[in-house]
């Protein structure tokens, strides 16, 4: 595991995940996403000690989806076998969000698209500063929602606000999230270091045991929903991949720079799934 791409801190029965990829608005390429799902993955054999996860963003950013450069250069090349490793990767970490004995929370520091929402919608807990903004941008560049989004948006929001969403791959507020029940509240950009610190410490005072079986509970008749949704999305992300519109519409985007999504540098300000 690189070191950069993600930083561990465990304080008070508490991991903190950091995605550490600020000049990137913490995009993910397959290191950093297979090294997130190594963590998670760790975590799982620590159920006596840990209590609670946090999840958070280096920088301006929460996660704003894939690599925009990187996603051009595998569709150039073809490299379909690291494609399907960076959507495996995907998988497993919404998988083992879901899974871990112990809640995780999401403090969104900022925007969060495409996969990158979709992790965060794959944790326990959502909370927002005011800066956030959240995208579900697959449409932007025809590919398909992934890491479970077709799953776990409409059950957040409803059907009828994830199509919307979904289809015209708008940005959101965090105050629009929270108005929709995407997030569970929104505090002052400055203030969600301490609020989801604060938040992270009751969660992990309460009873492990209750803790464990009361997210076992509300999984449990929903899990081959979601491996189904997940299998679905894995086939129609690689029907996108193939399709000639993919590269043009991807390649458009980033040499367009179009404001509000390219994650391509530190002046960007939104990303893509």
């Amino acid at each position: 595991m690189q070191a950069t791409s993600i930083l561990i801190a465990k304080h008070d029965h508490v991991a903190t995940i950091t995605l550490n990829r600020p000049s990137k608005l913490n995009a993910f390429d397959t290191e950093m996403i297979q090294s997130l799902g190594e963590a998670l993955a760790s975590f799982s054999h620590e159920e006596k000690t840990l209590r609670c996860v946090l999840l958070t963003g280096s920088g301006r950013g929460f996660c704003a989806g894939a690599d925009l450069d990187y996603l051009v250069a595998l569709r150039r090349d073809n490299r379909v076998e690291e494609f399907h490793r960076l959507l495996e990767g995907g998988r497993r970490v919404v998988t083992f969000l879901r899974q871990l004995p112990v809640p995780v929370i999401a403090a969104v520091n900022g925007p969060a698209a495409g996969g990158g929402a979709s992790i965060a919608m794959a944790c326990d807990i959502r909370i927002a500063s005011e800066s956030a903004t959240f995208t579900q941008a697959f449409a932007k560049v025809g590919v398909h929602a992934d890491f479970g989004a077709s799953f776990l948006l409409p059950r957040l929001v409803g059907e009828s606000k994830a199509r919307e969403l979904l289809f015209t791959a708008e940005t959101i507020t965090a105050m629009e999230a929270y108005r929709i029940g995407l997030v569970s509240r929104v505090v002052p950009a400055e203030g969600l270091p301490a609020a989801a610190v604060s938040l992270s410490k009751i969660v992990a005072s309460r009873a492990a045991l209750s803790l464990k079986l009361m997210k076992q509970s509300l999984i449990r008749y929903s899990e081959e929903a979601f491996r189904e949704a997940l299998d679905r999305e894995l086939e129609a992300q690689f029907e996108c991949f193939s399709s000639p519109d993919f590269l043009d519409r991807l390649e458009s985007f980033v040499r367009k720079g179009e404001a509000g999504f390219e994650a391509r540098g530190a002046s960007d300000e939104d990303g893509l799934g």
